[in-house]
């Protein structure tokens, strides 16, 4: 039986995928004539099993499978690009209306929530108070959720900003923790988009001046209806394939942003909006699109 104490010694010599596939080189070398194979031919297997699961634990350890986005279904109010302190209260009143008016109880913010200015690789011509913007943070979180029972948080290129310059070791949920909030409330995906029934709400990495081209192209890419953020655009259509899209507008006061009217450039006039998922049907709630009606 000592080469039973042999193989057990081996297999607690396992720290490593390299390891482990030393271990098993070793294993599969032993040969019947030195072990009884009555004995050794069940503990061989259940070492060869246990050694296998050590390997795929290893394997999820060090490259992970990115598939648990979130998915949601219901009603919901749908917003993004508010970019705290530059948001428009304006806007932000609008959104707390329309969930009144609905009684909807779920607000998906689409990424660039916050906007950690202060965080920014571009030059800052203007004084900028970290506190202040912590302060009003606090006070539209407590507006949300004053209305809202559950508030996702999608990520977008400013939350990313936000992580990679603290290497990523402070996540959303811990910094809304140092702003006091209710986490119950709260929850955080590191997606950049998550999935509402058969809508693909998403912040993604791609810009075009071209309205609606981003979304459209994401449509027939995932073969669902997207709605997109970031591009600061609004506005609803078909893909290609005829599946419906939209672009989300955003929650931001245009006269706030420094770039935008310090500057005259040929990128697209920003559009404030947002959307209401309700009874299965998607509402658009942009500027210009009478928005009173009904408030």
């Amino acid at each position: 039986m000592g080469e039973i104490n042999y193989i057990e010694r081996l297999i607690l010599s396992v720290h490593s995928r390299k390891d482990a596939i030393e271990v098993a080189k070793k294993i599969s070398r032993l040969t019947n004539k030195q072990i009884k194979w009555r004995t050794v031919y069940y503990k061989r297997r259940q070492i060869l099993d246990k050694l296998s699961k050590s390997i795929s634990s290893i394997h999820e350890e060090v490259a992970p499978k990115f598939n648990d986005c979130l998915k949601l279904t219901g009603d919901a109010v749908i917003s993004a690009d508010w970019h705290i302190p530059f948001h428009s209260e304006f806007w932000a009143e609008k959104v707390i209306q329309y969930a009144e008016k609905y009684q909807i109880k779920t607000h998906i913010i689409a990424g660039d929530f916050f906007d950690q200015y202060m965080y920014s690789s571009f030059d800052k011509k203007h004084p900028f108070d970290n506190e202040k913007e912590l302060k009003l943070a606090e006070e539209i979180c407590d507006k949300n959720e004053s209305v809202f029972d559950k508030i996702y948080l999608v990520t977008g290129n400013h939350e990313e900003r936000f992580f990679r310059s603290n290497q990523y070791q402070i996540n959303h949920i811990r910094f809304l923790r140092m702003l006091g909030r209710d986490l119950n409330k709260y929850v955080f995906t590191p997606y950049h988009y998550l999935i509402l029934d058969n809508w693909r709400i998403t912040h993604p990495a791609a810009y075009r001046q071209s309205k609606l081209s981003v979304a459209s192209d994401l449509a027939d890419k995932f073969r669902m209806n997207v709605l997109q953020a970031h591009a600061h655009f609004g506005g609803i259509g078909y893909s290609k394939s005829g599946y419906l899209i939209g672009d989300l507008g955003g929650i931001f006061d245009k006269e706030r942003i420094e770039y935008i009217m310090e500057k005259d450039t040929t990128k697209p006039v920003w559009n404030n909006g947002f959307f209401i998922y309700y009874k299965k049907h998607m509402i658009p709630i942009l500027e210009g699109w009478n928005i009173q009606e009904g408030i």
